[in-house]
């Protein structure tokens, strides 16, 4: 069974590879693929960066012209300027150059290159039907396997499967061992936090393409992906989604709608006393006091006591921090840190990472997120769903960490181009209705 598991994979990535070069959007749906269905990737027969390179390969030669044209700049200049900004940082960093020039070489290639491959797909060919089959498809398989998984106790044979495959690292209690109402869910990912992640953001996907799918289709994909959040017992998911859902309605100024939804959710948390699990459950949302509760998550006081241990560490060199991922590279030598543990807050892995200088480049990341697409695109329905995504991300991983950027970054450049996509049909038909007119005239 590991054998046909292990050939399985070596065969996708072998399948992934080939793709590229004669289909190149069917390789990148592939390629997309692969990260939602095979929890460990690393186990392919090419590696993730063999892909990304032989992806933005071909696509520099098919997209010659837009390659460095400022639409696609524009989408990927926040996690470019960000991704150059604490690269300059590592040979001054204390953390050995060789460990923070790999990590860093990582996240260009497969974060920053692919993010630039999947926007000039977009720009050009536009949200196609093929891209909407496959998150349609892909929401459904990871939905309805995560709500099967919720009879099992969080029990994940399929992401078990794997773990054996990779000497065993994958820790149980990640799943199971957490007194969640049914364990703590993965789905086909090999960490609870990054299913709880992913389901959100599809939901906001979801909600950008609405117009492009069925009514049916949508309203049952919200359902199952809804049910997902609530059950897959990252409680931060739930306080994250809720942050973003105000911030939408105060960018569309429903305020309205703002007050019938709190009024809806008095309602909802009134039904949930009526369960002791589930009340804990969700309470503990906004525990304060740092005590031990059901669900066994952490508390304010907890949070705080470890934004001071953060500090600390910083101290030796608070304007760059002590290096690129220096926090992996404590973990991955040390194990969890004493009072930080596994740097449960991206907060944490930014101050002790690249120091004060860090938090001034991470602020302006995220202000060039949320105000590029403002001056850029056209369309203000777009421009606020960009917004919401970018703002569940980072709240999200302030509360939890940084479990998601990799699909953020797809999602923001797939969102993204589809809009400008909107602009190049918008100038097309006024050039064509120019010319229609100037025939017109002539002709009279």
């Amino acid at each position: 069974m590991d054998a046909l598991l292990l050939g399985f994979v070596k065969l996708y990535s072998i399948v992934i590879f080939i793709t590229i070069f004669f289909d190149l959007k069917m390789g990148m749906i592939l390629y997309l693929s692969y990260f939602f269905l095979i929890p460990q990737v690393t186990l392919g027969f090419f590696p993730v960066t063999v892909l990304s390179l032989a992806l933005f390969g071909v696509a520099s030669y098919k997209y010659k012209r837009m390659l460095f044209s400022p639409q696609s700049f524009w989408a990927i200049a926040p996690y470019a300027f960000l991704l150059l900004m604490l690269g300059l940082f590592i040979p001054l960093s204390p953390t050995p150059i060789s460990f923070q020039f790999e990590k860093w070489r990582v996240d260009f290639i497969n974060g920053l290159l692919t993010m630039w491959v999947v926007c000039l797909m977009v720009i050009n060919d536009g949200m196609t039907k093929t891209l909407v089959r496959f998150f349609l498809i892909i929401s459904f398989i990871v939905g309805i396997y995560a709500l099967i998984l919720t009879q099992t106790e969080g029990v994940n044979p399929y992401v078990f499967g794997f773990s054996i495959l990779s000497d065993g690292k994958l820790l149980e209690n990640w799943f199971a061992d957490s007194n969640r109402l049914f364990g703590r869910i993965s789905s086909t990912f090999i960490h609870p936090m990054i299913w709880a992640f992913v389901c959100g953001a599809l939901i906001i996907v979801c909600f950008a393409i609405r117009d492009k799918i069925s009514k049916f289709t949508f309203f049952l994909l919200m359902i199952v992906l809804s049910l997902d959040m609530l059950f897959c017992g990252v409680r931060s998911v739930l306080a994250a989604f809720l942050v973003t859902v105000v911030f939408y309605l105060l960018l569309k100024r429903q305020i309205k709608l703002l007050l019938y939804s709190g009024l809806t959710c008095l309602l909802i948390l009134l039904l949930i006393t009526t369960n002791d699990l589930l009340f804990s459950y969700v309470s503990s949302i906004f525990d304060f006091s740092g005590d031990a509760s059901v669900s066994q998550g952490s508390s304010f006081e907890m949070r705080f006591n470890q934004l001071g241990a953060a500090l600390k560490e910083m101290k030796d060199s608070p304007f760059i921090g002590k290096g690129y991922n220096w926090h992996q590279y404590y973990m991955e030598t040390e194990g969890d840190h004493p009072e930080l543990l596994a740097f449960e807050s991206l907060i944490f892995t930014i101050l002790c990472n690249s120091g004060l200088l860090g938090v001034i480049i991470w602020v302006s990341y995220v202000l060039m997120l949320l105000f590029i697409p403002k001056f850029i695109l056209k369309d203000k329905d777009d421009i606020i769903i960009l917004q919401c995504l970018t703002c569940y991300y980072f709240v999200y991983s302030i509360i939890t960490g940084d479990f998601g950027v990799r699909f953020f970054c797809w999602f923001y450049a797939i969102l993204f181009g589809m809009s400008y996509h909107k602009i190049k049909l918008d100038s097309k038909l006024s050039v064509l209705k120019k010319i229609f007119i100037m025939k017109k005239t002539k002709m009279i």
